[in-house]
């Protein structure tokens, strides 16, 4: 829990600066170890290409597995978005 907390400071910038780099690591960190905030953070991140080289895979790779944790964050925002070629597009 406390590197999630951590990740989220960096990327809000809470407290101590912003820093992408450091989120994705923290969220990294928290995800592998079953962490479904940081699972479901994780999953956003690859889908809109911030902090670290898009991937829809590994997006909704990390988004299924804060679902089946029982994130209903990661379950609403999947159901969602519209995912094409080109783009990705909240409905």
């Amino acid at each position: 829990k406390a590197q999630y907390n951590l990740a989220t400071y960096y990327s809000n910038g809470t407290n101590i600066g912003q820093d992408n780099d450091m989120a994705i690591y923290w969220f990294r960190k928290a995800a592998l170890q079953m962490d479904p905030q940081a699972q479901r953070e994780l999953g956003f991140h690859y889908i809109s290409g911030e902090g670290l080289k898009q991937s829809y895979n590994f997006g909704l790779n990390w988004l299924n597995a804060a679902k089946d944790r029982g994130d209903v964050k990661a379950q609403s925002y999947m159901q969602s978005i519209f995912i094409s070629p080109q783009s990705i597009v909240r409905k």
